[in-house]
């Protein structure tokens, strides 16, 4: 049963810019938020400021820093689910390096939570035609992946982030499209409470709109639909 004083893991996957990265943890340690730990995945970062700028946190703030280095880049999908796995808070709450925190959204996320445990909780919902989610004029709600949080449970029972998506694009869809699937719902936290940059780690561009339009087709096969 989630309450008020179960734990909670962030989960922040990062592939160099090391300066979206420690402006997001500073955010959220200047703001208070309460948890068991931050996992930041270095998700074979190639600059050395990564390494340096990390380890700066580990040795001189006062706050639950930890670093999953992984060596070879497992993209947004795989990094996010190797740094739930070991993770240990009974709520886990993904989060992009490009958002800016301005409230405690850990407590936020909680009380989301304590009113139901079966629900994937975010900052944005997408629940209208954003030209990507609609398909036969169906329109697929979805949490926008910048931050997704659930008990650790709800997780396991989604499956966590289908890798079939890697590096990234369309994972956010199909997760809370299989949460649905499965009866629970989606809700938001207070939309002020965070900023998402959007675009800061991947960026937009040609490549990047190629390989959304190729996960939306795998998204399409996965759900069957014409």
């Amino acid at each position: 049963m989630i309450t008020k004083e179960s734990t909670v893991s962030i989960i922040i996957p990062m592939f160099n810019h090391y300066n979206l990265t420690h402006q997001c943890l500073f955010d959220l340690y200047k703001s208070r938020n309460k948890v068991k730990e931050i996992i930041v995945v270095n998700d074979g970062s190639t600059d050395d400021e990564v390494t340096t700028g990390l380890s700066w946190w580990k040795k001189n703030i006062e706050y639950p820093v930890k670093v999953l280095n992984l060596e070879e880049n497992q993209g947004f999908t795989g990094a996010v689910n190797r740094g739930v796995a070991v993770s240990s808070g009974d709520v886990v709450i993904i989060l992009s390096n490009d958002v800016r925190v301005y409230a405690d959204i850990a407590t936020l996320v909680l009380e989301k939570l304590i009113e139901n445990e079966q629900r994937i909780v975010g900052a944005e919902l997408l629940s209208h035609d954003t030209g990507w989610n609609t398909f036969n004029g169906v329109i697929y709600p979805y949490i926008y992946g910048y931050l997704m949080a659930c008990t650790r449970e709800a997780w396991d029972e989604v499956g966590g982030m289908d890798e079939i998506y890697a590096p990234s694009d369309f994972e956010d869809v199909d997760f809370s499209t299989t949460a649905l699937s499965l009866g629970m719902d989606l809700s938001v936290i207070a939309p002020q409470s965070v900023h998402h940059s959007g675009g800061g780690s991947y960026g937009y561009t040609e490549e990047r709109r190629a390989r959304t339009v190729r996960n939306q087709e795998k998204f399409k096969k996965k759900w069957s639909i014409e």
